[in-house]
């Protein structure tokens, strides 16, 4: 296979860059950036990676991320971002800006007003201007987050771009840091072509929507609170005690990412995405041990504890990103708000956990009392959340892998009869649509014309705002094929 061949927008193209899960090159280069950017000692020459006021400068960061986050979809309410790609280009430029100041620019880089608010503003809102755009064109892609092929471009994206940083000297590395948002604009506008004409699937009925709020906001809750408890373990482990130093950030993200390509590995020979978020909770008693180890007292334990909080934060990303992903292309949430909430509960997680460590540690005569206990009362927290997160495993994989049943689809019929008020007629024949009936069977079984019949389907289409057949299906069966291949809407329409 030929690199132009692959590189092309034919349908024969995409269809062989989606098999390998191609298309979420552009996410995984804004993560790579993030981490890149905080994590690598080698792109802060300025000043240290763990001085104080890189970490205040972290903590403002990861603050107005989670508030960016939260603002973006009522800031987008009325604007599609991909009607405005311009927008991408802006926020891939402010991001590659910014990090060049911020680790180059030493007047700047040593300005608390600069590094405590400005740059830390300038980010996430481009940062979530830039996550919204990628949530959009998933949306729209139908991508489903196969966690395989999601975790494999994930980790070999974040693999190479540490290794990268890490490797070049000074100030190439910063540059190779600042390019990677430009390299993620670039692919935007390569993939958005893929996906012209295309529009976000009609959100399903709030009757089904409601089933999926207790498995959401029991994921979103118990991997904030394992976010929380990995950056309290970062934060609280002495710097001295970490054999490696500050390159233990680094390090700790290389391990995240070969974690992840062999989550990749678990998937694709299990054949199925339930097998890697059968893991889950594994990861969740992985994070008890960190904690655990950090509680030993053994300063050789402490550089075990702090690799092993920042490996699970990686993976802990990587399944809320693929979860909402998932929510969203199924119908179940806007594109924006899914993808901003789980950047949101992530970044959240990250500040919380980091901020109760700094306090500790600059409030003089509270480290001794209430480190120990916070620590087992985080362990605590990260076992209680355990229970509810598997308890309701068979809803996420229901709602994240399963395929629709004949139950589900007699559901979803009536929810949407109710929801967008179809006529009995109308009803009756949405309901022979999910069946498998051709017009002229629907005609033939309910006495009444192929013209009459077609008057009516175009008004359901009008009703739910979908334009043909295929759309109406996808929707009945609650938009569970998972990653189609999307041919270029020019050569669709042709067809």
């Amino acid at each position: 296979m030929s690199m132009v061949s692959f590189f092309g927008s034919d349908a024969e193209s995409v269809e062989k860059r989606d098999a390998l899960g191609a298309h979420y090159l552009g996410l995984s280069l804004v993560l790579a950036w993030f981490y890149c950017l905080w994590f690598s000692p080698s792109v802060f020459v300025c000043m240290p990676l763990i001085g104080r006021a890189m970490v205040y400068s972290w903590l403002a960061s990861l603050a107005f991320s989670a508030l960016a986050f939260l603002v973006m979809p009522l800031a987008l309410r009325r604007i599609n971002i991909y009607e405005h790609p311009t927008l991408v280009w802006v926020s891939a430029g402010t991001l590659a800006v910014g990090t060049l100041l911020f680790t180059l620019a030493k007047p700047l880089a040593t300005l608390p007003l600069f590094i405590w608010v400005v740059f830390p503003i300038m980010l996430a809102v481009a940062n979530a201007l830039l996550w919204a755009a990628w949530g959009e064109f998933y949306t729209r892609k139908r991508s489903t987050f196969a966690v395989g092929k999601f975790a494999l471009v994930y980790g070999s994206v974040m693999l190479a771009a540490m290794i990268m940083t890490e490797i070049l000297p000074a100030p190439i590395s910063n540059v190779f840091v600042a390019l990677l948002p430009i390299a993620c604009g670039a692919v935007y506008k390569f993939e958005n072509k893929t996906v012209e004409g295309l529009v976000f699937p009609t959100l399903l009925p709030k009757a089904i929507r409601k089933k999926t709020n207790r498995a959401t906001l029991i994921i979103s809750v118990s991997l904030c609170i394992a976010c929380v408890a990995c950056y309290f373990t970062i934060a609280i482990v002495p710097e001295d005690n970490v054999l490696t130093g500050a390159a233990a950030y680094p390090l700790g993200m290389g391990l995240a990412a070969i974690l992840c390509l062999v989550i990749a590995s678990i998937a694709r020979v299990g054949k199925r995405t339930e097998a890697a978020y059968k893991l889950l909770p594994y990861f969740m008693v992985t994070t008890i041990v960190a904690i655990a180890f950090f509680l030993s007292n053994h300063v050789e334990f402490d550089t075990i504890a702090f690799t092993l909080a920042v490996i699970l934060a990686g993976i802990f990303e990587l399944f809320v990103i693929s979860y909402f992903g998932t929510m969203s292309a199924k119908g179940y949430m806007a594109p924006v708000a899914a993808f901003c909430a789980s950047s949101a509960i992530v970044r959240l997680g990250f500040s919380i956990g980091e901020v109760w460590a700094v306090l500790y540690e600059d409030i003089q005569g509270i480290w001794n009392t209430f480190v120990e206990p916070t620590s087992l009362f985080l362990m605590c927290l990260v076992a209680l959340s355990l229970i509810p997160l598997v308890r309701s495993e068979g809803d996420i994989i229901h709602v994240t892998t399963a395929p629709a049943t004949q139950n589900d689809t007699e559901e979803i019929c009536d929810a949407v009869i109710v929801e967008f008020k179809l006529s009995k007629r109308e009803g009756e024949i949405i309901k022979l649509v999910a069946r498998g009936y051709t017009v002229d069977n629907i005609s033939n079984k309910l006495v009444i014309s192929p013209y009459t019949t077609q008057t009516h389907i175009r008004h359901i289409y009008a009703k739910m705002n979908i334009h043909k057949r295929s759309e109406l299906l996808d929707y009945i069966n609650m938009h569970r094929d998972n990653e189609k291949p999307v041919r270029p809407a020019a050569k669709a329409e042709k067809k």
